[in-house]
């Protein structure tokens, strides 16, 4: 992973301030091996909040359903991801803008993967 990628996953991925910082100034003292692993190991920890976060969605979905018989269209269980990436988005990084929600996504995903 190169460091610029890193320096840009911890911007985003690293909610506390002390913390980011901490990271951010321990990323040039880092081995490639390092840097990897550590890169690797934020991108799970993304993964398995946005995981459970969806799982708990998905259960509410289905709950409501079995109860109420509310009907939820293919495109309403499509929409969980971007809904739950929405969310993350707002209550991590203390971010209520879409046009800025939007532009960090667009950061993320020009991430390299090497």
């Amino acid at each position: 992973m190169k460091e610029d990628s890193l320096i840009q996953l911890i911007k985003v991925a690293i909610v506390s301030p002390d913390r980011r910082e901490l990271y951010l100034s321990a990323v040039p003292k880092m081995t490639a091996e390092e840097k990897l692993l550590f890169g690797i190991q934020l991108w799970k920890n993304v993964l398995d909040k946005s995981s459970q976060m969806a799982k708990a969605k998905l259960e509410i979905m289905i709950e409501n359903m079995s109860e109420t018989g509310e009907q939820y269209s293919e495109k309403d269980f499509l929409n969980v991801r971007e809904e739950i990436i929405n969310d993350l988005m707002r209550k991590k990084l203390r971010v209520d803008d879409q046009s800025e929600i939007d532009r960090l996504r667009t950061q993320l995903a020009q991430l390299p993967l090497e």
